[in-house]
């Protein structure tokens, strides 16, 4: 069943079916929102110390080095989740 599909089927549902699928969707995409911004904002935290020469440049240094700790973070665990399915399907 294609995403089209499913969405065809929610259509003909009843208004408040639709309408608990519209808050469960919401708190689902609202908490992987805030749940990367909360990570990033700890990463903002840990390098704000990053001054250079001209305090323009600050903000730039500071993102660059929040996306490079970020993607980090990410690429670890992300190889950890892909060792621990191999382990499993062992």
């Amino acid at each position: 069943m294609s995403l089209i599909d499913k969405i065809e089927d929610l259509r003909k549902k009843p208004e408040p079916v639709r309408y608990r699928v519209l808050i469960i969707s919401l708190i689902i995409i609202m908490s992987v929102i805030i749940f990367f911004w909360i990570t990033l904002f700890k990463y903002s935290l840990k390098n704000s110390e990053i001054v250079g020469k001209d305090n323009s440049l600050k903000p730039l240094k500071t993102v660059s080095a929040m996306i490079s700790d970020f993607s980090r973070a990410f690429k670890n665990n992300f190889s950890k989740v892909k060792e621990n399915i191999k382990n499993i399907q062992k």
